[in-house]
């Protein structure tokens, strides 16, 4: 399911809602995916979708500590 929705996703023809929903979703089906990796032993990298790389930083946690 989440190779069907990140392949509608990458054609770039929905917008509004249901492109928000779909995004969504992916995002949690690959969160979904890789705790159940973890709980399971296996190695695991992180996956694009939920990286920060690709935000600014003012989306990531700041600890003035």
């Amino acid at each position: 399911m989440l190779r069907k929705i990140e392949f509608i996703i990458c054609f770039n023809v929905l917008k509004g809602e249901v492109y928000n929903f779909l995004l969504m979703k992916s995002i949690d089906l690959t969160k979904k995916l890789f705790v159940l990796d973890i709980e399971q032993g296996n190695e695991v990298w992180i996956p694009k979708s939920l990286s920060l790389d690709g935000y600014p930083k003012s989306f990531q946690y700041y600890d003035p500590i």
